[in-house]
């Protein structure tokens, strides 16, 4: 439903299941092929905990599955080949917004609307 919000926020105290509803989520996006990106803070790895390392990953994971996208990164990065090391403003501009919009034709022609599952964002904020 285009009208319907484009945002699902789950929160809820530390142990209480929150990231394995994120995960069990993620399984079945990917399964249905709906996923686009996944990132899951993990105390045990430490670069998880770093807000630099979101989009960065978010954008890799995307471009590992949607050619369209792909391009549409390659061309933002040869733009500015540091949107990965600026502040987290700019590489949600230069990593995800401007490529993603600029590829929507394709993905929509082909009627997959990519998904992002972020879990543990307020650990690594």
């Amino acid at each position: 439903d285009p009208t319907s919000s484009r945002i699902l926020w789950l929160d809820g105290l530390v142990g209480t299941g929150t990231t394995t509803i994120a995960f069990s989520l993620s399984e079945r996006l990917s399964k249905a092929e709906h996923l686009g990106a996944s990132y899951f803070y993990s105390s045990f790895y430490k670069e998880s905990a770093e807000v630099r390392n979101v989009v960065p990953t978010l954008a890799l994971s995307l471009a590992s599955r949607l050619p369209s996208y792909r391009r549409a990164l390659m061309e933002s990065l040869k733009r500015d080949r540091q949107a990965g090391l600026r502040n987290i403003s700019t590489q949600f501009s230069k990593l995800l917004d401007t490529p993603l919009r600029e590829s929507a034709r394709e993905m929509t022609a082909r009627t997959f609307i990519p998904v992002l599952v972020i879990d543990g964002l307020d650990a690594c904020c």
